[in-house]
């Protein structure tokens, strides 16, 4: 019976070796994060519900290179962006 190793999204961002599609941008505090649509989904559900119930939180945020904890209030700037990538057609 061969052995399987799994490796968790978590170990595998750790050695920056992608497991996932990351097509989504993260940007918060001037900063931009890498993460798959399930993450950066869940993380702007979360960020909405605190905005819409003036409450300030850190909302955790699993992304390419880690795992970072990001400070969400009424007041944050925050964007969550799709990746597009395509060709740029002549006009």
């Amino acid at each position: 019976m061969p052995i399987v190793k799994r490796i968790s999204p978590l170990s595998a961002a750790a050695q920056n070796t992608p497991t996932s599609s990351y097509s989504r941008i993260v940007r918060h505090g001037g900063n931009q994060y890498f993460a798959t649509t399930q993450m950066a989904e869940i993380f702007r559900t979360h960020a909405d519900e605190i905005v819409a119930e003036n409450r300030t939180e850190l909302v955790p945020l699993l992304h390419s290179t880690g795992v970072e904890l990001l400070l969400v209030s009424p007041s944050t700037v925050f964007a969550v962006v799709a990746i597009e990538v395509g060709r740029l057609s002549a006009v």
